[in-house]
């Protein structure tokens, strides 16, 4: 299952980069993320992993990140190493004039019930999307994202 959806942030490319590259912010703007951290030590790279609980679907389950690409400023995917759905997500992100065109792309393997649930899935993956990045850009094009880290 492929979903891609994009959004445009009056921000800087570095700014937008930094902050959704930042496990920890995932809970300010992702719904479904309720704790995300960096279980690696050092810098955010390739190799680091994390750890984050999820609630998706009326369900709560912890997935296992490993950043398997990492290009600041245009380019961070990570997938899954534990959980129920392995799944690589990969943001990307261009200047466009003084503003960040940020686009989400979801690659799931879906097995089981969820293949079955595949056109529900990817639904529900879109409008969560959508609201992500709205989520995103009212956080950073406001400011509140600074208070939101802060807090």
């Amino acid at each position: 299952m492929l979903v891609e959806r994009s959004r445009t942030i009056k921000q800087p490319l570095e700014r937008v980069f930094e902050y959704v590259s930042t496990p920890e912010n995932d809970p300010t703007w992702v719904p479904a993320s309720l704790r995300h951290h960096k279980i690696s030590p050092g810098p955010l790279r390739v190799g680091s992993i994390t750890e984050e609980d999820v609630a998706f679907l009326g369900r709560r389950m912890r997935y296992v990140w490993e950043v398997c690409h990492y290009e600041p400023p245009s380019a961070f995917s990570a997938r899954t190493l534990s959980g129920p759905l392995p799944f690589t997500i990969h943001l990307l992100l261009e200047s466009v004039d003084s503003a960040t065109e940020l686009t989400l792309v979801v690659d799931a393997e879906l097995r089981g019930v969820y293949k079955l649930m595949e056109p529900l899935m990817k639904w529900v993956v879109q409008r969560q999307f959508k609201t992500q990045l709205r989520t995103l850009k009212n956080l950073l094009e406001s400011g509140t994202a600074d208070n939101a880290r802060a807090g």
